[in-house]
């Protein structure tokens, strides 16, 4: 057929048989494809008979199209943010225990594995610290569940409040400074069974006397403090330890009289030694003993120690206070007051 002729007709039986199939059925409204670029085609080149390329027209508004609603854009929600991680120490220090017991759960609290900030020298110091959490007595202490508070316990929160609070002004960055609780009361006498005095260990005692100065620093003002520094270091000086001293003279077996200091004891002394004697068949044997004498016009602390920052230290400490020399590898610190 050409360009020119008009498309066959179909027979009148046909179409009427085309429409009676359409009687009574309702014609579906035409879909549209809503996904899909409309094909629109261009007007023919001037004079040609081949249709333009075919181009897509824009999609249309699913708004504009009758009978079909548009879907509503909505926002993503907003992803839920971590709760800050270094909050918990703020928290920490912002409580302020005021029991036995509620100072030791915190004490315990700041020695979890989640806060890091106190740690223990031996198997016994944390029972010691869950016996008075839990109100029971430890030793020779008196009843921890009663209102008068142990005075170790106020300062032991001082020491570790002032290291959080370095931690945090840091950033929350760098090694954390552990405070490490040592001897406490663990059935023991004096001031350390009636909870007023606490060994503190893991400061450096050999090389640098800076972080016991800093923790002299971080001691609450007001009170009177009794501090017991080893004899390492630039500390208290060994050559005038009478202990060692003594051994050396007894070895010896001779009579002398030796000038120094002597364990947990704040002045200064000359110790007279006096060596065994024999028995004989008319004489008991006689043992060698020891006599001590003190030295006015000195002390251990003035004579003895070789750091001038540390004497300074102890200087600034509330009246009343005094430094003595004690065991090494450890500072004994004795609330007074």
């Amino acid at each position: 057929m050409s360009e020119h002729q008009s498309p066959e007709k179909k027979p009148a039986a046909q179409l009427k048989e085309a429409g009676a199939e359409s009687v009574g059925k309702q014609q579906s409204a035409p879909a549209f494809n809503l996904s899909a670029n409309p094909v629109q085609r261009a007007t023919p080149p001037e004079g040609g008979t081949t249709p333009a390329v075919e181009s897509a027209a824009p999609v249309a508004d699913p708004a504009q199209v009758p009978g079909v609603v548009a879907e509503k854009t909505q926002a993503a929600p907003a992803a839920p943010t971590d709760a800050d991680p270094n909050k918990k120490y703020a928290d920490l220090v912002a409580e302020n225990p005021a029991t036995n017991v509620e100072i030791a759960t915190w004490v315990l609290k700041a020695a979890s594995e989640d806060i890091g900030f106190v740690t223990w020298n031996d198997k016994y110091a944390k029972p010691n610290w869950e016996g008075i959490r839990d109100g029971k007595k430890t030793g020779s202490v008196a009843d921890p569940s009663t209102a008068e508070v142990l005075k170790a316990l106020p300062t032991v929160v001082a020491l570790v409040k002032a290291r959080v609070n370095r931690y945090i002004a840091a950033g929350h960055t760098g090694a954390k400074e552990t405070l490490e609780l040592g001897s406490f009361m663990n059935g023991r006498g004096g001031t350390h069974g009636d909870g007023q005095a606490i060994d503190i260990n893991d400061l450096n005692f050999t090389s640098s006397v800076d972080e016991v100065i800093q923790l002299l620093k971080d001691l609450p003002a007001g009170k009177k403090y009794g501090i017991g520094l080893p004899s390492q270091g630039e500390f208290f000086d060994p050559a005038f330890k009478l202990a060692t001293l003594e051994k050396t003279a007894e070895a010896a077996g001779k009579a002398t009289t030796l000038t120094g200091y002597r364990h947990g004891k704040t002045g200064n002394y000359t110790a007279t030694y006096t060596p065994p004697v024999p028995a004989t068949d008319k004489t008991p044997e006689v043992k060698g003993k020891w006599d001590y004498t003190t030295i006015p016009g000195g002390n251990a602390l003035k004579l003895y120690m070789k750091s001038q920052k540390v004497k300074d230290a102890i200087a600034a400490l509330t009246a009343g206070s005094y430094c003595y020399p004690d065991n090494d590898s450890h500072i004994h610190v004795d609330t007074m007051s």
